[in-house]
């Protein structure tokens, strides 16, 4: 079971992301994105976006994708 208040997950963007942390790491994981407001309209072009600059960083990346 996932109890879930949308909140600022609702407002949530790429931009939103700290680039330089990531650049930083070897593993990026991202979350629940379906559960996103933001990241999901318009195609999921947001979470396109993450994980295009995640990649060009050179990071690993992983995605947890749950289904509501």
């Amino acid at each position: 079971m996932i109890l879930h208040h949308p909140g600022c997950n609702d407002t949530f963007v790429a931009a939103d992301v700290d680039y330089d942390i990531v650049a930083s790491s070897q593993l990026f994981h991202f979350g629940y994105p379906p559960l996103m407001k933001s990241i999901i309209e318009r195609g999921a072009i947001e979470l396109v976006e993450i994980f295009r600059r995640a990649k060009s960083l050179g990071v690993t990346t992983s995605l947890d994708n749950v289904y509501a």
